[in-house]
């Protein structure tokens, strides 16, 4: 019986120890993210995140700016979250106004997005941030 009780116990610990995921909304999106690791699959199921080398970054205020190295051409502009975790990216510069729209959610203490618009991606595609 002893040894029944320790196993619930130490079972009990290890699930214990995942992260939870964070609520999408504003202030949990606040800060700065790097891109660490991209998805892509091929149609099959069979896709795996694969690190990336000097990924972009997004820098989102509690204003609804941000700041992003995600395009050459724009590195400004506005963001919005709507309420399908849909977070839609107004960039703003001379000569280029343009609109772009990820899904995002939290998955652990990690910023997971899929493009929208412009769509990049027949099959799943997926892009994980980690918070700097």
């Amino acid at each position: 019986m002893k040894a029944i009780i320790l196993f619930l116990v130490l079972a009990s610990a290890c699930s214990s120890t995942s992260e939870e995921d964070l609520e999408f909304n504003q202030e949990n999106l606040l800060g700065t993210w790097t891109l660490t690791e991209t998805l892509v699959d091929l149609g099959d199921g069979s896709g795996t995140f694969k690190k990336v080398e000097d990924g972009y970054s997004f820098t989102f205020r509690a204003d609804g700016t941000f700041t992003s190295t995600r395009l050459q051409e724009c590195q400004i502009g506005t963001y919005r979250i709507e309420e399908n975790a849909t977070v839609v990216f107004n960039y703003d510069c001379d000569d280029f106004t343009e609109v772009y729209e990820d899904m995002a959610r939290f998955s652990g203490s990690n910023l997971i997005t899929s493009p929208i618009l412009p769509s990049r991606c027949i099959e799943a595609c997926k892009h994980k941030f980690k918070r700097k």
